[in-house]
């Protein structure tokens, strides 16, 4: 707030349930011995994998929300920035 308080701003910030994780390239190889890992598979021939991350969007940040169509599956990494925990997901 300015010092003479005649102005605010509002800042709205969306958190998602899963909004301290962060997309990640790969694994790191070191670590794998004593991964923490979850596995989240979506396999539907009725949901499209563009209606998968339209809801996995929902609580996850920076999931893209176009992929390319040719693909049979997509698959994202995630790690978690508290507990270091790792997330796979697979749409197919």
């Amino acid at each position: 707030m300015p010092k003479n308080g005649t102005a605010c701003q509002k800042i709205e910030v969306p958190l998602k349930p899963l909004n301290l994780h962060q997309k990640i390239l790969n694994i790191d190889p070191n670590v794998e011995e004593n991964l923490v890992l979850n596995k989240l598979s979506i396999v539907s021939k009725s949901l499209s994998i563009s209606d998968g991350l339209q809801w996995i969007g929902n609580i996850l940040p920076d999931l893209p929300t176009i992929v390319d169509q040719s693909k049979d599956s997509v698959t994202f990494l995630y790690q978690s920035s508290f507990v270091k925990t790792y997330l796979i997901i697979t749409l197919k």
